[in-house]
Parts: structure tokens; sequence; C-alpha cells
């Protein structure tokens, strides 16, 4: 099981998404340094008159708390329900090491095409390898119990990676947004209450978020 992982985590940095915090820690988006700081401290100076538009990422804050598998929390000018929503599924599948909920948020038979690459032979075996590698730094068994946005983003350098696997998959699939969304997650184990995983890691986990031919994926 170890070398499944070890390939996953591998491979997930090689695209510079998902797991790329696990391998490649402190490269300009450590958990000191990156968007989990746009959470606070936001409120404009006193006397400044600014529309919300022009406000940053984490100054209107929604949570989903009900129909989710875990609770999440995101900037609604940024991001839309459904979105939130498909994260939540993404990473409850991770979690529980469910397949089926993992292939419900991903595109098409994305996964299925890198298996030959990470040396795994099935989705089920890919969603426990990520489950370990995340369980690497936790030390035992974890449960997700809260996600964060914490910053939503563009970035031009990765999307022609996942444009070009869609257009294999589907040559007339219709790709109508993406943008980068900034993770961390609150977790529990048997012998810790809550903490977050960004302390464990060191960074936080960055996926890209599809809309394709009017539903969402999570590309991680």
């Amino acid at each position: 099981m170890k070398n499944i992982f070890k390939r996953a985590a591998v491979f997930a940095a090689a695209l510079g998404m998902a797991l790329t915090s696990f391998s490649c820690a402190g490269k300009n988006s450590s958990a000191d340094e990156s968007g989990h700081g746009n959470l606070v401290g936001n409120s404009p100076p006193d006397g400044a008159h600014i529309s919300e538009d022009e406000m940053p990422y984490g100054s209107t804050l929604s949570q989903l708390k009900t129909d989710v598998p875990i609770p999440i929390e995101y900037d609604n000018r940024f991001m839309t329900e459904e979105e939130g929503r498909k994260i939540s599924e993404y990473f409850a599948a991770v979690g529980t090491k469910d397949a089926d909920m993992l292939a419900d948020a991903s595109y098409d038979s994305y996964l299925e095409l890198n298996f030959e690459s990470m040396n795994v032979s099935s989705l089920q075996e890919y969603v426990e390898g990520y489950y370990e590698s995340i369980k690497s730094y936790t030390g035992e068994d974890y449960e997700f119990s809260f996600i964060t946005v914490t910053d939503v983003t563009e970035d031009e350098s990765v999307y022609p990676y996942y444009d070009n696997i869609i257009n294999s998959i589907n040559p007339d699939a219709k790709i109508e947004s993406r943008k980068v969304a900034t993770i961390d997650i609150l977790y529990k184990t048997e012998s810790v209450k809550s903490s977050l995983i960004s302390g464990k890691i060191g960074d936080y986990i960055k996926i890209c978020v599809y809309q394709i031919d009017g539903q969402v994926y999570i590309m991680g």
C-alpha cells in the first residue's frame, strides 16, 4: 500500500495540483504565506468606500452545512454553491475511500487515464492511496470535519494540461469555466479532537474546479 500512495503522490506532484503540497511544501504557498490569510483582516480602512466587488477574497463568506457530506465555507463571489458542494463531495470521497463518490466528482474517465503512469489498477486503489498519503501526515486514521476554501485564483500554467485531457476524452466538450481553489481542512482522529491539515503537511491543497457542459467537476 505504501508504494501505491507514494506513486499517487508523485503523480499529483507532477501535475502541480491536489497533492502538490504534500511533496513541495513551502514553495510560495506555505500555510503562513498563502491565501488563508485572506479570510481575516480584510476590512477596508476607516473611511474607505469600496464596492463589494472590489473587496478581496474572504470578505463575503458563505457556509454549506446541509445536504453536503462535509460542511464547507467559501466566498460566494468567487465560487458557486454547486462548486462548493462538489468540493465537499470530492474530499468526502477521499476521507471515506469511496471510489464511486470520487468518480462522480471527477470528469468522466479522467482519473482512469492516469492509472498506468501511477501503477495502480483501479479507482478504489487510487482513492485508498490518496487517503493513505494524508494519513502519513496525520499519523492515524482521520475524518474530515470542515472544509475552508481559503482562496480562488486563476492559473493559466495548469489549465492546458487539464484542457488537453478533457478534449482527448470528449473532443466536443465545452469548457465553460475553470479556477484554482486553495483548500484547508479540519480533521479529527482518535487522539486529536480538531486540527488543520495545513498544519501537518505545511501547505494547502490546491485543486482545479471546472464547469464542463453545464456540470461541475474536480480536476485534482
